[in-house]
């Protein structure tokens, strides 16, 4: 069964309760505290979506026109049964000096709502730097919300309302939003949920994540599974030129003499008629597609190029294991004018090894 996390937020106090706005002579606005908690609750609901199973419910009333009393918040979360509690808030009471910064609440020390605690001031302090010089940041108290949810519960105050340090900070919505992302990768990453359209052999340092992140969402590619990529594993030709067709709108073919080796009800079955049609492709030879062979970087490099209709970028040759004289030399030559490769290193192309899946999607990506 997929992993879920079901979080309960709140944006604090109604719109228009008295005092809780930012000082006017820090901001003429006087920008009220549900205003800027509003703004992180969307922005941690808004990247709570990015993951799988993740689901948020707002217990106070979205609008602000109603300050929804705590026991009907707490009821609210209790009734849906919430994994986790958190209350967003914005401070006030340090009277103009440069002190300040984030604090985060639980009730109690030596549990769940501890580590939860813990680890969302961490998040937040490391995002939007506005560390303060709180004694203590991370403290117990005794509130409401905290001491009667069910589910562990903490408190976080985003800022001071009334300090000249965090104050311009605090308005920014790049702060609000940083902070609210922060807030939601940082459960995800302790509940251990998979980030949608991501592979668990594809982590977010991968030199080939953008690549695949991309391609999932163009529909480039699905993966070898519905949770792995396999990155290192070399590139067939038919998933080659599928990947280059739906690079390319999935084109219909326009009935090209089919492979021998390839049935009509293969999945590559139209991206491979399509790239003969277009001399992309012409096979291994004897009427075969080779489907199940895989690529060499040279073989992808020319494909990619056939497909841009074989440009002549009239540039020497930039790597020093790839002769004029080879069929591919003018593919690698636009390929590297383009910036779709660097080649190996150590002023290499590496033409005759296998591409891997990552290589091949970091190609098109750059195309």
């Amino acid at each position: 069964m997929a992993k879920t996390f079901l979080m309960a937020i709140d944006a604090g106090h109604g719109r228009d309760v008295g005092g809780n706005r930012c000082v006017k002579y820090l901001d003429p606005n006087q920008t009220a505290e549900w205003v800027l908690a509003d703004r992180v609750s969307r922005a941690i609901a808004e990247r709570a979506k990015l993951y799988a199973g993740f689901k948020t419910i707002r217990v106070d009333d979205v609008t602000g026109n109603e300050d929804v009393r705590l026991g009907e918040r707490v009821r609210r979360a209790n009734s849906a049964g919430v994994d986790f509690y958190l209350s967003n808030h914005f401070d006030a009471g340090i009277g103009g000096s440069y002190g300040g910064g984030v604090t985060a609440f639980c009730v109690a020390t030596g549990g769940q709502a501890e580590r939860y605690r813990d680890n969302l001031y961490e998040a937040v302090v490391e995002t939007g730097r506005l560390r303060g010089n709180r004694s203590e940041p991370r403290k117990t108290e005794n509130f409401y919300v905290l001491r009667n949810t069910d589910a562990p519960a903490v408190l976080i105050e985003y800022g001071f309302m009334d300090s000249p340090a965090d104050v311009p900070v605090i308005l920014t919505r790049e702060y609000t939003t940083a902070v609210g992302y922060a807030v939601a990768d940082r459960l995800a990453k302790m509940h251990g949920l998979r980030r949608l359209g991501t592979f668990d052999d594809v982590g977010p340092d991968a030199y080939c994540f953008d690549a695949v992140q991309w391609a999932v969402k163009k529909g480039i590619t699905n993966g070898t599974s519905k949770h792995t990529f396999s990155p290192d594993a070399p590139c067939t030709r038919a998933q080659a030129v599928t990947m280059l067709w739906a690079l390319y709108g999935k084109p219909e073919p326009d009935g090209y003499q089919a492979f021998t080796d390839v049935a009509p009800t293969a999945y590559f079955s139209k991206a491979a008629q399509w790239a003969r049609s277009k001399g992309i492709t012409v096979g291994v030879g004897d009427n075969k597609f080779g489907p199940d062979v895989p690529c060499t970087r040279a073989q992808i490099v020319t494909m990619l190029w056939a497909a841009a209709g074989r440009p002549d970028v009239g540039c020497d040759l930039p790597f020093n294991d790839v002769k004029e004289s080879a069929y591919f030399a003018k593919a690698v030559k636009w390929a590297k004018a383009k910036g779709i490769t660097s080649g190996v290193g150590g002023g290499k192309f590496a033409p005759h090894d296998p591409c891997s899946r990552a290589q091949m999607v970091c190609f098109l990506y750059k195309v």
